[in-house]
């Protein structure tokens, strides 16, 4: 059995509430903030058995439209088609794992919906995020490139905000 990442994607979250202030300081670009991995986790020492798979570990940086840094994870795509990621955020933030399902048709892998609860600092429950994305399998299997669209619900099911940009991951290992 699988452990779970624990964080979600995009639950990031940047809980509606804390995330308009965020949004609004388009001063960290995503070359500024991402993570610089250690050469011996970027280069996998094993070939991947299907170029065209996303199965595996990745380092995702998920950007908005302007390039405006919006989040930074680490992804699990499982070969039974369920997601997993864990955002870079807050450890004192309380919110559940985010998980999804996800397809693929060619060298296109859709998450078609990933899902986690939300909580604002003093873990009292806020809503729920919703998350789809997009990508083209590239570089022999090592990058993904795409598009993400999450979307923050209240307690009581109603939009609060969406929002989308652009992802772009690389392959750690798997």
């Amino acid at each position: 059995m699988k452990r779970p990442f624990y964080i979600a994607a995009t639950a990031l979250a940047l809980a509606a509430t804390g995330f308009s202030a965020q949004a609004a300081k388009p001063s960290i670009a995503a070359s500024e903030h991402m993570l610089r991995m250690p050469p011996t986790i970027v280069h996998r020492h094993q070939p991947i058995a299907d170029a065209n798979s996303p199965v595996g570990l990745w380092h995702t940086v998920n950007t908005l439209p302007d390039g405006t840094f919006f989040l930074e994870a680490y992804t699990m795509w499982h070969s039974d088609g369920t997601f997993e990621e864990a955002a870079n955020r807050d450890p004192r933030a309380a919110d559940a794992p985010a998980l999804g399902v996800w397809s693929q048709s060619g060298n296109t892998v859709t998450l078609s919906l990933a899902v986690a609860w939300l909580y604002d600092g003093e873990g009292n429950f806020t809503g729920t995020l919703n998350l789809t994305e997009t990508y083209k399998v590239k570089d022999h299997g090592d990058k993904l490139d795409g598009t993400f669209d999450a979307k923050f619900y209240d307690t009581q099911g109603n939009l609060q905000q969406e929002v989308t940009g652009h992802s772009k991951a690389n392959r750690l290992g798997g």
